[in-house]
């Protein structure tokens, strides 16, 4: 019986391993949501400058430029536009998705989280066992010398017949004959 629970507590240990190592891929994960995030807020600000570069261009362009150099500037303003909401796009979708998993890592964390705490609460548990299983006799009940009814070790008095419990000595109620 021992050897079974020692077995059963060391596929706990496994069990443990496991969620342990799938903790730190979650990890991982949020590290990945978290690195996309910045470079979306660097293609946003990216994007935000250009548009600042493109306004002053036109100003610039309005005094100083040809109609031909500044229709090639703006020309070349709006393909870099464009080609940042581009890569804005793309990397909000991926970090849209990176966020859905995330989520969906986190969930399954506290998943595996509350059932770590059940396996070790199951290994706790069994431990105990496997401590009262090797403690040579066992000391909760105490047997009623009127009625033979098995009584709980807290008890003074027998629950059916209320006959005092019999004086305790060297761990082993002592018969009052």
């Amino acid at each position: 019986m021992l050897t079974n629970v020692r077995k059963r507590l060391r596929g706990l240990e496994e069990q443990i391993e496991t969620f342990r190592r799938r903790e730190a891929k979650i990890l991982e994960r949020r590290q990945q949501v978290q690195e996309r995030t910045l470079k979306a807020e660097r293609l946003r600000e990216e994007e935000k400058r250009l548009q600042e570069e493109n306004e002053r261009l036109r100003a610039e362009a309005e005094k100083e430029l040809t109609i031909e150099a500044l229709q090639q500037s703006l020309t070349d303003m709006q393909n870099k536009l464009r080609e940042c909401k581009w890569e804005t796009s793309v990397t909000e979708q991926a970090h849209s998705e990176a966020r859905a998993k995330l989520e969906a890592a986190q969930s399954e964390f506290h998943t595996l989280e509350n059932q770590l705490k059940a396996k070790r609460g199951l290994a706790e548990l069994l431990q105990n066992v496997v401590e009262c299983a090797e403690r040579p006799e066992w000391t909760e009940d105490w047997e009623c010398k009127g009625c033979t009814w098995s009584n709980n070790n807290s008890l003074q008095d027998c629950e059916i017949c209320d006959r005092a419990r019999p004086p305790v000595r060297g761990g082993e109620d002592v018969d009052e004959q």
